[in-house]
């Protein structure tokens, strides 16, 4: 016996709210900026969009699995700057230092993962109190100071070289990502123990999952992710500050739950927060060409967090009744 699909299937898809909103801002943009859909444009806003991006992909297999990460701006700054002295203060290759500086964020998540599940404090709190230990840190290390690639020393320029229309090797890289991260969630027996451990945690370890493992193993790609969009900005901007990624923390979760990403956990798509991070870039870039003040951008991604997550309400309610 086959079941037919209904037409409107994709009604209950995660992902319709943040379609719906971005969808509309390119259409108002469309109007109301000339130069817009220019393909420069699409690559100077994408390009513009992928540290955070990367930053998001983390968050949302977080979130999914039933955690939360606040640090992680923190964990961005952290990576910049060890990145940029073991290159140019310590001397260090900058192959070895990449790898230490991804390590050393993975490392990074992975306590924050190990407090949690050990403490059973909500990750909330305990990231929380490490974002804040980790800025401390940094500022009396760096005396608040950035630091500056001023002789072209730092290895890592080739991530900021464009490709075609503004569109840079970032990119690629991000989009490689959140490939890879589509395919540990839908198709991977680890994508199912994430799932599994956000939707209910104590059914998951009574079905044998190692619910804690689960749990220190998103940390832990939850804290290597910021630092690898640590050294593309680097890379980028040849300079790196103690206080960068302060608001990245709130934009990426903002990010995962525009894309439907639940924060009870359990729910939540790869693509909906590439979505997301579009949605933000469009509106950076839409109201700088609007002649737009960008005071407004927090005041309507505000609006666009409460439509997408009520939408999005709706979708789970649905699926629920037909389940």
């Amino acid at each position: 016996m086959t079941v037919e699909k209904s037409p409107f299937a994709f009604l209950r898809k995660p992902e319709i709210g943040s379609c719906v909103a971005l969808l509309s801002l390119v259409a108002i943009f469309s109007v109301i900026a000339p130069h817009f859909l220019s393909f420069e444009s699409w690559g100077a806003l994408i390009s513009s969009s992928t540290e955070l991006g990367i930053i998001a992909l983390g968050v949302t297999l977080l979130l999914i699995a039933g955690e939360i990460d606040l640090s992680v701006g923190a964990i961005f700054a952290v990576g910049g700057i060890f990145y940029a002295h073991g290159v140019l203060t310590w001397n260090l290759h900058p192959v070895l230092t990449f790898v230490l500086t991804l390590s050393l964020g993975a490392a990074l998540g992975a306590f924050n993962g190990y407090l949690t599940v050990k403490t059973n404090l909500p990750s909330f709190i305990i990231t929380l109190g490490t974002m804040m230990f980790w800025q401390g840190c940094l500022l009396v290390f760096t005396n608040g100071f950035p630091i500056a690639d001023l002789d072209a020393r730092s290895g890592v320029h080739w991530l900021a070289s464009d490709l075609i229309y503004g569109f840079r090797i970032s990119f690629l890289i991000w989009m490689i990502l959140g490939l890879a991260f589509m395919y540990l969630l839908k198709r991977s027996s680890l994508g199912n123990w994430i799932m599994a451990t956000g939707g209910n945690e104590q059914a998951a370890f009574a079905m044998g999952i190692r619910t804690a493992g689960v749990k220190v193993f998103c940390f832990a790609v939850t804290g290597a992710l910021p630092a690898l969009a640590a050294i593309i900005q680097f890379a980028h901007l040849e300079t790196i500050s103690p206080l960068a990624g302060e608001q990245y923390a709130l934009k990426a979760i903002a990010i995962a739950v525009m894309g439907g990403t639940a924060l009870s956990g359990g729910v939540g798509t790869v693509l909906g927060s590439l979505i997301g991070t579009l949605i933000l870039g469009v509106l950076t870039t839409g109201l700088v060409q609007a002649g737009i003040s960008n005071y407004w951008f927090r005041a309507i991604v505000g609006v666009i967090l409460i439509a997408a997550v009520l939408i999005n309400g709706r979708v789970l309610k649905l699926l629920r009744i037909e389940t």
